[in-house]
C-alpha cells in the first residue's frame, strides 16, 4: 500500500464524503435481511476511516467495531464516536491481515473502493480468510469496489464535487489514474483536495497503487480464498440493479456469504521460516493445514471475449469452465494408438518378427 496523505487529514476527508449516509445504509441493511441467517446485530467496519457507516449503523442500534490502517482516521472516528455517545470500538490495523478481540460479528463492510488497495492475490486472499476469521457461520462481508466494465476505458470518468462544513469548504476531484499496467494490474490514483478554510487555500494531492479489479476475476479470487461465496452483487446501492443485467455499471456492491472456517495464524508459520528450520533439522511442528490457494487456470480468450460481447437482451453469467476427463481424446485414435503400441512390443520380444 502506498502512504496516504489524504488520511492524515481526516477533518478534510469527513468534509469531502460527509454526505448522509443514510440511504446507502438502508441498502445494506436491506442486504442483511435478504442474504444474512438471522438479525445482523454487530457490524465490523473495514478500512472504515472517519467512520461514516460506523456511525449510521450504531445510531441504528448495531454494536459496532471499525478498523482501519491511518491512526489519525480512527482517532478522529473516535472522538466523534464519543460527542455523540455512540459505543463504537476502533483499532488501527492493516487490512491485509489483522486480529481483533472479537470473532463473531453478524457482518462486516468495506465501502467507497477501499478493497483496491489490496494490490496483488496474496493480499486479497490473506484479507478475506482474515474478515472470515472474525465471522460468525454464514455471516456477510459486503464489499463496495470499482471495477472494469469496458475494457477501452477502465476507469470511467474523473469525478468532482464541493462540499462545506462551517467555514470550511472541500473540492474533491477523483477517479484519476496514472501508469496503468495491464500485466500487474495495478495503476496509481490520484486524489486532490482544494481546502478553504478561514480565506487561506491549499491542495492536498496523494497518489497510491490500486489493482484494476475485473469481474470474473473477484469470482475466481472468493474461490482460491475458500472461505466466501457470492450471495449476490449490485451495479451501485439499488436491489433494483443486479450485476448480471447490461448496461454494466462501473461501482459493484458484492454481498459475500462466508463457507467455510480457516486456520488461525498461528497454525501456519511464514515458509522463511519454515525453510530455515528445515535446513538446520529441526522440522516445525505444526497443525495440518490446508495447502496454500491457487487460482484456477486463466480463462481462454474466447470466454473473456464472449463476456464483452454479449448483447443486452442477454444477461451476463461467468464463463464455465468445461469439465475435462482423462479420456479426452476421440477413442478410435485412442485404440489405434494402443494397438501401434501393442505390435511395437510384439516385434522386440524374442522371435517375434
Amino acid at each position: 500500500m502506498s502512504s496516504a496523505v489524504f488520511y492524515s487529514h481526516p477533518r478534510y476527508y469527513d468534509v469531502a464524503f460527509g454526505w448522509d449516509p443514510g440511504a446507502e445504509t438502508d441498502f445494506l441493511e436491506a442486504c442483511f435481511r435478504r442474504h444474512a441467517p438471522k438479525e445482523v446485530t454487530s457490524v465490523l467496519d473495514v478500512a472504515c476511516g472517519t467512520g461514516r457507516f460506523s456511525l449510521e449503523f450504531a445510531r441504528r442500534g448495531r454494536t459496532v467495531a471499525g478498523l482501519d490502517i491511518s491512526r489519525e482516521m480512527i482517532d478522529y472516528l473516535g472522538k466523534k464516536a464519543v460527542l455523540e455517545g455512540l459505543p463504537v470500538e476502533v483499532f488501527v490495523r492493516d487490512m491485509r491481515d489483522f486480529q481483533l478481540p472479537r470473532r463473531d460479528f453478524d457482518a462486516a463492510i468495506c465501502m467507497t473502493d477501499s478493497f483496491t488497495y489490496l494490490v496483488d492475490v496474496q493480499a486479497i486472499t490473506a484479507h478475506l480468510r482474515a474478515v472470515a476469521r472474525h465471522l460468525v457461520p454464514q455471516g456477510l462481508y459486503i464489499v463496495d469496489f470499482g471495477t472494469v466494465v469496458d475494457p477501452a476505458r477502465p476507469f470511467g470518468e474523473p469525478e468532482r464535487w464541493e462540499m462545506a462544513r462551517d467555514d470550511l469548504q472541500v473540492v474533491f476531484t477523483g477517479n484519476i489514474w496514472e501508469d496503468y499496467d495491464p500485466v500487474a494490474q495495478t495503476a496509481t490514483e490520484v486524489l486532490r483536495f482544494e481546502v478553504t478554510e478561514h480565506g487561506q487555500s491549499q491542495v492536498i494531492e496523494q497518489r497510491a497503487t490500486k489493482r484494476v479489479l475485473y469481474p470474473q476475476e473477484f469470482l475466481a479470487l472468493l474461490e482460491a480464498s475458500r472461505v466466501f461465496r457470492l450471495a449476490a452483487w449490485f451495479q451501485g446501492f439499488s436491489l433494483d440493479r443486479p450485476f448480471d443485467v447490461p448496461p454494466y455499471h462501473r461501482r459493484l456492491i458484492a454481498v459475500l456469504r462466508r463457507v467455510a472456517d480457516v486456520p488461525s495464524p498461528e497454525q501456519v508459520r511464514p515458509r522463511a521460516e519454515t525453510r530455515e528450520r528445515d535446513r538446520r533439522g529441526k522440522r516445525p511442528r505444526l497443525k495440518a493445514s490446508p495447502s496454500p490457494p491457487r487460482l484456477p487456470a486463466p480463462l481462454d480468450d474466447n470466454a473473456i471475449e464472449e463476456y464483452w460481447a454479449r448483447g443486452p437482451d442477454e444477461p451476463w453469467r461467468p464463463p464455465q469452465r468445461p469439465e475435462t476427463t482423462a479420456s479426452a481424446e476421440p477413442a478410435p485414435a485412442a485404440r489405434r494408438r494402443r494397438r501401434r503400441r501393442k505390435k511395437r512390443s510384439t516385434a522386440t520380444e524374442p522371435g517375434g518378427s
